[in-house]
Parts: C-alpha cells; structure tokens; sequence
C-alpha cells in the first residue's frame, strides 16, 4: 500500500482527543446512603459494568471516525486491481514516441515503426476517465513550441495513427526534459513515461546520467517499450553525402560528383551499386565494394543536359532503411548569365567580347553588358551575376563600398591588371582586395613566364593534360611571355591558381564573404604581354566567368531537423512574397527579410527530403536546396538495457521505477502490476460514515441508560 498524501497522516494525532476528552470528562459517582439491600447492589455492579463497556465502544468509534477521514485524505492505494473494487487511481501519461529515421527498419514481423504504434494505442486504450495523456514525437521536438495533456483519447489515438517516420533524429534527453515540465504540474497519483523506441545507441542523451540531472519526483515511473529485436544490427547501407565537385558549369559538360556510401553492418558489402541520377534520370553509375563499417568514396560523371532548376542524387539499392539509400544536391543552372563588361578602351573589350562570344551572341550562355567606367558610379551591381573590370577603375569610397557589399553578399567579379595602381589600392583598401605593384618594364628582356599551375581547382580542372617526360609531370599548355604585371600581396587568404617562374601570383582566387573575385596579373591586351594570343586566354576568361558567376549554382545541402536561413542575392526582384515548392510539389509562401544586397526566407525543419526550389511571386526561380537525412539515424546499433536503465535512473528519485518491455507482448498487465492501480479514500470515507452512525446509536442508548439511572 501507498500514500498518495502521506503528510496528511500527520492528522492522525486527532485520534488522540477522544481518549483525552473521555479522561477529562469521567463521570464521579455520588454515595448515597440506604438500606442494604444485596440484590439491588448486584444489580448496580451489572449495570456500571455495561456503562463502561458502552463508553469504551464510544471511544473507539470516536476515535475510528477521525482515523477513517484522516486516511480518505491520505490517499491509500493498491497496486494492481481488488477485483473490481476501488477508485482507478487517475494518471498523468506521456508518451515518448520514437518516430526517427531508425524506426524505418524492417525485420521479420514488418516495419518497426508500425510495431511502435500498436504499442502506443494500446497504452492509449487503458486510460480512463480523469486521466490524461501527451503524445511526444521525439524526432519533431524542434517543431513544437509547447506540449497540453488532453482527455480526448480519440484525438490522441488519431495522431498517434497520423505519425509517420520523419527523417530526423530522436533525442530522448529533450523528450525527458519535455515529460518533467508535464509531470511537475500533474496532481495525479500515477505519472508515467512511456519511451517506445528500438534503442538505437544515438538516440540517448548521457549528459542527463552524466549530470545526474533529477527531473522526476518518487512518483513517476519508466516503462522503457522495445520496438524491434532485442540487441539487433542489421546491415545497412547509406549514403552520408554528395559531394559537387565541379566549379564550372556548361551545359554538355560533365558534372563531376563523390558520393560517400557507408556500411553499417558487420559484414562486407560486395558489387554494391550507385547511381548517379539527374532529374530523376540514371545518368552514370559505378560498382564498388564497402568494408563492414567502413566508407568508400564513389566518383561519378554526367553531362548537364539542360538548364534551370536540377535535382542530383545518388542512391543505392533497397536495404534495412530506404530513406537513408538516396542523398540529394541542387543546382540552379541559369539560362542566360548576366555579366557587366568595363574596359576602359576598345582593345579591351574587343579582347574580351572576343574571348567570351567565340561563336556569336545568339550561341552564348552569356548576357554582356557594356559599361563605361564613367558609370560605374550608378551601377547597380547585384542585377549582375559577374563584374568584369578590364581594369579596376577610379572609385569613390562610396562605390567601393558598395562593390565590397556585392561580392560579400555572394557576387562574383573578375579584374584584370593594369591601369593605375594607385587607384587600385585605394580600392584594394576598402574592399579586402590584395595589394598590387607593377613589375617588369615593356621592354623588359628576360619576360617572366608560368611556374606552378594548379589545374585541380575548379577553374581549370579537366581542360588540360598532363604529360610525363623525363620524370616530369607537367600541363600542356603554352606560357605567355610577361613582360610587365601587377605583383598581388601573397598571403593565406589569397589562393594562387597559376603562378610564375619567379613565385608571384598570376592568377589567383580571393574569396570576400559569401562571394569571390578572380585576380589576373596582366590587362587582357597585348600591351603587357601575349596572353591574348595563347590558347589558355580563352579558357581563362571565359571560366573565370563562368566560375565566379555559379556561386547561387550549388545550392546548399541542409539536414531534415534543423531550421536555417537561406540568403538569396536580391539580383532580381525578390518581392514580398516568396514561394518554397517541396518535393512533392506542395508549396508555401513565405515573407523574405529583404536587404540591400540580399533577402533572407527562415525555414522550418522539414518533414521531406529531396531538392526544394525557391521561386519569386511570378515563379521566377531564386534558389536551391537540398534535404538529407541525418547519417548518424543510418546506424542501426542498439544501447544494451543496463546503460539505458542507469541513463533513466539517474533522472529518478526511485532507481527503481524503470521496466522494460517488448512491444507485441501483453504490456497492458505489466503496466497495472506496476502502477498503482486501485485508490482506497472511498472505502476510508463509508467506513467513517459508518462508525458515525454506530456512535449515534451507541449515544442514544448510552444517554438514556443514564437518565434512567
């Protein structure tokens, strides 16, 4: 037996005034004198004795009366059922619903998830009138702002159908903390907490444990129910992620990609496929073999058939777990890229329109505009996806400022050497740009030629062969001779693509924020050198475009779970309104925070995974993103039950109150064997009411004895 209210016995020390009051009150018998008379002495001593008798009777219905009421507050209560009998002791229930990626898996008897909701509804079916219950989906936790038991268990059982397999992660410890904010309102005799999970490693927070966080009263008891084999890891192949490795994008042209599979079982995977699709389309696929619990780096190649709004993914075949077999990229390949010309004299222009538009304008993936150096002032930079200064011109402050904000913001601008130096620097200072010098003379006799070239970056990689010879490993192209050039300020921040003979930069990267500007060394005319004339020129000027300009081309890879901020460069007209299309083709509109250069869309943490788009009001597309499932859920290995127990004890005053139990066994009977099942105050409340009517009888009698007396 248990008391619900044990500080209420405390009023047991009531008892007592009856004792006390009989004491105080004890009657004193008057001597009267008269004839002796035995027979009528008998008669006395029978009657005095049965006075006693009846006050002792008094005293101990009395006494009872006041016991029974102090009990009924109390709060006795069984555990288990008294056939019937009693008042079901009302409980506060939380149920702890694993619905992570995990729970996907399937074994002998179907899918673990399903076995998980049989489980929850049954629990759900024991509660009674005066309960209440609060379902908890451990894998949406970050998508719920606040938890309210309910008493409408038809609504409960609704939603605990409703639930499906998000592919998130489930944090226990959040669910524990989430269940301690229930359960210390509750006044309810029962508080439980029911965690039906498949016990997989990840999914429990130690710091609890490690902490020894109390979050529960002696009152609120474990039932840990198992969904799934006991100690089970089923093999399990995923892809943890995909990695773009192209910089350049042109449609014909390959789109190289890693995809990094894992395997998760204990044994070998041998001929495992993976597919590289493009829009749902198998483009290229490649056979490898994965050590248990080991990763391989899978490359793969495709060429870019069109344009726009694409969706990459690999995948590989059908396992324990579909979600995790397939893992996505965006890419937003525009149609038309926009780019701004400034050359400060023809030759440059012509050099460049001749580098950039070989086949004419009508066979371009380039939209080239013409802007004089005398207009830069009013430029708006961000309608432009690439900057191209043939020379950096003379900036204000003010527009130096404002071409910093562009590239930060994630724009893109190529510069070529040459003009006044002077005039750079000043800009340079102002827009994190490197320093430069000039160097050499133009009749310099001994011109300077390339040294290392680093034709893995994205710029270059796959436009030239190397050739051995002599032990040497090489590029095949032609240097131009150099006879004067701008010398960049080489620091950590400056990432040289080709450098000359002598260790200066020539071409180099330099990334500011979110954007980047390439950096070449010389104008691109014959005035410094002959770089016009050599077949690198035209590769040089038109990926360097192209590279810069595909800084929106990848879009971001985000997790299912989390919530993030997306930033769109505010080239086009954003507007008030944007629309986020799901996979599916369902669609939310949401309200940007529009800046200067950008807007920025807040996002959820979303419930499917795949490539999402960004469009404008009129369906003009604004970016790209992908979601993926959380690798780590890709592990199927289970925690044994004596850590799980010491995690849960250490949130319990009672290390006691933790059972486990498999789901498919008969858990409605664990479940009354351990709570408290049967209430006993209203027993407590008829037996005070019926050694009250006792007394009243016992008094009548006891009271008319002695008037006759």
């Amino acid at each position: 037996m248990q008391f619900l209210n044990p500080l209420v016995l405390l009023g047991l020390a009531a008892a007592a005034v009856p004792l006390l009051l009989h004491l105080l009150q004890k009657r004193k018998l008057r001597t009267v004198e008269f004839s002796t008379l035995r027979f009528l002495k008998e008669i006395q001593k029978t009657t005095v004795r049965t006075i006693k008798l009846r006050q002792i009777l008094l005293l101990i219905l009395r006494t009872l009366i006041i016991v029974f009421i102090v009990l009924a507050f109390a709060r006795p209560a069984l555990r288990g059922t008294i056939g019937g009998l009693g008042s079901h002791a009302h409980s506060t229930v939380v149920i702890l619903l694993d619905n992570s990626l995990s729970m996907d898996a399937r074994d002998a008897r179907g899918q673990i998830f399903s076995e998980a909701q049989l489980a929850a509804t049954e629990i759900t079916n024991m509660l009674e009138e005066g309960d209440n219950a609060t379902l908890v989906r451990l894998a949406e936790i970050g998508g719920q702002s606040s938890y309210q038991p309910t008493h409408d268990f038809t609504q409960l059982k609704r939603a605990i159908t409703e639930t499906s397999v998000a592919p998130h992660s489930a944090n226990i410890g959040d669910g524990l903390r989430i269940a301690s904010n229930i359960l210390s309102s509750s006044q309810n005799p029962n508080k439980e907490v029911y965690i039906i999970t498949d016990e997989q490693s990840c999914s429990f927070d130690t710091s609890a444990a490690a902490q020894r966080l109390t979050l529960f009263d002696d009152k609120t008891r474990f039932f840990v129910i198992r969904a799934g084999a006991s100690g089970r890891h089923d093999q399990n192949l995923s892809i943890d992620s995909l990695h773009i490795s192209t910089g350049v994008f042109e449609k014909g042209k390959p789109v190289d990609a890693e995809a990094f599979v894992r395997n998760n079982g204990n044994a070998d995977a041998s001929s495992v496929t993976v597919h590289l699709l493009m829009n749902g389309k198998n483009s290229a696929q490649r056979s490898v073999t994965i050590p248990a619990h080991g990763v391989a780096t899978v490359p793969l190649s495709a060429p870019l058939e069109s344009t726009g709004m694409l969706s990459l993914s690999a995948s590989v075949e059908d396992d324990a777990i579909e979600m995790d077999n397939t893992r996505y990229a965006a890419l937003l390949v525009p149609e038309k890229l926009r780019v701004a010309v400034v050359a400060q004299n023809p030759a440059e222009e012509q050099f460049i329109k001749l580098a950039l538009l070989p086949e004419g304008d009508s066979q371009s993936d380039l939209q080239i505009n013409d802007v004089p150096p005398s207009r830069v002032a009013g430029m708006n930079f961000s309608s432009y996806d690439v900057v191209m200064f043939a020379s950096l011109p003379q900036f204000s402050a003010s527009d130096a400022k404002r071409f910093h904000d562009y590239i930060e913001q994630g724009g893109g601008a190529v510069i070529f050497g040459g003009g006044d130096a002077g005039a750079y620097n000043a800009t340079a200072a102002i827009t994190a740009l490197p320093r430069m010098k000039e160097e050499g003379g133009k009749n310099n006799p001994a011109p300077a030629v390339f040294g290392a070239f680093d034709d893995a970056h994205p710029l270059f990689k796959g436009v030239f062969e190397r050739q051995l010879a002599q032990g040497s490993n090489h590029i095949v192209t032609e240097s131009p001779k150099i006879q004067m050039y701008m010398h960049m300020t080489d620091d950590a921040s400056l990432q040289t693509i080709i450098r000359l003979a002598n260790g200066a930069p020539f071409l180099a990267q330099k990334n500011i924020g979110q954007g980047m500007v390439v950096l070449c060394a010389v104008p691109p005319t014959a005035e410094w050198s002959d770089l016009p004339f050599k077949t690198i020129f035209l590769p040089l000027v038109m990926r360097s475009v192209l590279y810069t300009g595909a800084q929106d081309v990848l879009g971001v890879s985000q997790p299912a779970e989390e919530a993030f901020d997306l930033s769109i460069r505010k080239r086009q007209n954003v507007g008030n309104t944007v629309i986020v299309r799901a996979p599916d083709g369902t669609e939310t509109k949401l309200q940007p925070k529009v800046q200067p250069t950008s807007a920025i869309i807040s996002l959820d943490p979303q419930k499917q995974c795949g490539v999402y788009s960004v469009l404008s009001s009129d369906g003009v597309p604004l970016a790209a993103f992908a979601v993926n499932p959380e690798p780590k859920e890709s592990d199927l290995a289970t925690l044994p039950e004596s850590e799980i127990n010491k995690i849960l004890s250490a949130t319990l005053h009672a290390k006691d109150h933790v059972a486990f139990l498999q789901a498919g066994d008969n858990i409605a009977e664990s479940i009354l064997q351990a709570r408290f099942g049967v209430e006993l105050w209203k027993f407590c409340i008829i037996a005070a009411l019926l050694c009250a009517l006792a007394e009243m009888v016992v008094a009548r009698t006891y009271k008319n004895e002695i008037t006759e007396d």
